[in-house]
């Protein structure tokens, strides 16, 4: 798998030689898998990598925990991490959008933050084909045009998908 990134980062010229990229860790499957071959692939391709994890303070507990894993992990793999507490529920209600929305919002806010820290590096985040497939059946169903049909691009502006 490592290898079959690799390829698709330098194919879809994901990054330069010495950007930093920000991976926005949830602590789920697909971000941890993101993240470890983020790390593995640092010397390989010369960026540097951090994470960033976002706290929501939705789960009580259960994101406390999300959060701990992921700060854990990345020290094991020797990736600076960074956990940003921030209120998606209230965040919602101000804004007028869902709390779904809103956390979307406020992880894409503190992603992008950080990211201005180190020279405005790249973003990566761990979309994958079946959120691929699953983009593209919802545009179909909302009567999205051709455009919409696309899904999503491994490269939009400062946003990468090594995992696509």
């Amino acid at each position: 798998m490592k290898k079959k990134v690799e390829a698709y980062m330098r194919e879809h010229h994901m990054i330069n030689q010495g950007t930093t990229v920000i991976a926005g860790v949830s602590g789920g499957a697909d971000s941890l898998c993101l993240l470890h071959l983020l790390a593995s692939l640092q010397e390989v391709l010369g960026f540097r990598v951090r994470a960033v994890h976002v706290h929501h303070g939705l789960r009580g507990r259960e994101a406390d925990g999300d959060a701990a894993y992921v700060r854990d992990l990345s020290q094991m793999w020797k990736v600076p991490c960074l956990v940003v507490y921030r209120d998606a529920a209230a965040h919602g209600k101000d804004h007028g959008m869902s709390v779904e929305e809103a956390g979307r919002d406020l992880r894409y806010e503190a992603l992008r933050q950080e990211a201005q820290k180190f020279g405005g590096g790249r973003i990566a985040v761990a979309h994958h084909r079946d959120d691929q497939a699953e983009t593209i059946l919802h545009h179909l169903f909302r009567g999205s045009g051709l455009r919409g049909l696309g899904g999503m691009a491994p490269v939009r502006g400062d946003v990468i998908r090594p995992l696509l």
